[in-house]
């Protein structure tokens, strides 16, 4: 490294990670890039290894909720054997290709495994990052942070519900990140709170040897028709208020009692968490209920000092590309090339955090994808061209909204028959 060369840290090792290593070491090829992970080897949600499984937040059969020729990265598709929804270990070793094409063996580009970044702290113009490995500290100068650590490991719990931390204590109750398969649901009575991707998933995974599986859910009248469904074995019911203390019963909003329930879990999403950043700083950062990130620009760029950038933490969105796209941004904006302060975005950033926060319901991270393009269109001077959400990508977007409910159906009635059969679940090959 040359005496004046600018330095980048990307803390995280995941698909947001690989993303901005590869982008920055095209776009930005002067720059010296530090990538650190503190796992084993790169992957991040998706690294799954079979010998250690606690806390992750995978189970072992979970297939994408996006196709694979929407998921993928620009100019680098998924091998032509993958299915239409990959499984988890495909996606890992598509990641892992992804790492070995375009980063493990670049000059400007090193890896760090096994190593946590313990603190981040900003003096004068430099960021002061703390790391450890093994038993040993090191403290290291950056001129640039990207932060890309995921926002899946402090679970989301409802604070209304009377009686939940006794449960939760005892192992009654727990979150979808502890789920790894059905075996430990045989014959046993549950409900699922939530009815997201996991949640649905779980419930219908566990369907096929439970006694029973309920999904507590905000309107059930939006399930009315799976209800009435005599070949559904899932039942929709209201939200819970309370649990019992010395009994296993749980009542619902509605004042219905179920009874001898064995196990309750939570689908119910995560918390964000900046656990390495100086309090001075967090405090900027973290939104006090842990909702989210708030003053950044782009949902990307710290306003306050855009030598910080964020990946992913977007929900409802492709994120394959879409971390190609921030990198890009970021890229960009370290370099000199885009000014936050007199760049502004199309969309009305106060009011989009105020309504959804990292949310794009209904689609809308299409326009937010191209808003970002037309950003690089019209500011930058980027070498490295992520997607582009034309036409065809856009139509790919719309569709796979009903195409993964046709696929849910589909494996609605895979659980239906295995219930029937007495067999635990698995992912069926064809669609």
């Amino acid at each position: 490294m040359t005496k004046n060369q600018k330095t980048v840290c990307i803390i995280g090792g995941g698909p947001g990670g690989l993303a901005a290593a590869r982008v920055l070491s095209k776009d930005f090829p002067e720059a010296k890039i530090t990538l650190i992970e503190k796992e084993g080897d790169v992957g991040g949600v998706w690294y799954y290894p079979e010998n250690n499984k606690e806390g992750r937040v995978m189970y072992d059969y979970l297939e994408t909720n996006l196709s694979k020729d929407l998921m993928k990265f620009s100019g680098f598709p998924f091998k032509d054997d993958v299915p239409f929804y990959p499984r988890k270990n495909q996606v890992f070793d598509y990641l892992k290709e992804y790492y070995q094409t375009y980063i493990k063996n670049h000059s400007n580009v090193d890896i760090e495994l096994e190593t946590e970044v313990i603190n981040v702290d900003k003096k004068s113009d430099k960021w002061i990052v703390t790391t450890k490995h093994a038993n040993s500290e090191t403290v290291r100068e950056f001129d640039f942070v990207i932060v890309s650590n995921g926002h899946f490991k402090e679970p989301k719990y409802p604070k209304d519900v009377f009686g939940l931390d006794s449960w939760l204590s005892n192992g009654k109750a727990f979150h979808s990140k502890d789920f790894y398969n059905c075996e430990f649901a045989k014959d046993k009575k549950i409900i699922v709170v939530g009815n997201g991707s996991s949640g649905s998933d779980i419930a219908n995974q566990i369907s096929t040897v439970a006694t029973k599986v309920y999904v507590s859910v905000t309107n059930v009248e939006d399930f009315k028709d799976k209800n009435n469904d005599p070949e559904f074995i899932v039942e929709y019911i209201p939200k819970i208020k309370s649990v019992g203390g010395d009994d296993s019963s749980v009542k619902l909003e509605d004042g219905r009692v179920i009874e001898n329930i064995d196990y309750i879990i939570y689908a119910t999403g995560y918390l964000y968490s900046l656990p390495f950043f100086a309090s001075h700083i967090s405090e900027k950062l973290l939104k006090q209920d842990q909702s989210g990130i708030t003053n950044l620009w782009e949902q990307c760029v710290y306003k306050e000092d855009p030598t910080l950038g964020f990946l992913l933490l977007s929900i409802m969105v492709v994120p394959f590309p879409l971390a190609e796209s921030q990198s890009t941004i970021l890229s960009q904006v370290f370099q000199g090339n885009i000014d936050i302060a007199t760049v502004t975005p199309s969309r009305d950033e106060v009011e989009h955090e105020k309504n959804y926060g990292h949310n794009f319901p209904k689609l809308s991270d299409i326009d937010f994808y191209r808003e970002l393009q037309d950003i690089l269109d019209k500011h930058g001077s980027n070498t490295f061209k992520p997607v582009v959400w034309d036409e065809v990508y856009e139509k790919k977007r719309k569709e796979s909204v009903e195409v993964k409910q046709q696929r849910n159906e589909y494996l609605a009635k895979h659980a239906q028959k295995l219930h029937k059969e007495n067999r635990p679940y698995y992912l069926p090959d064809n669609f």
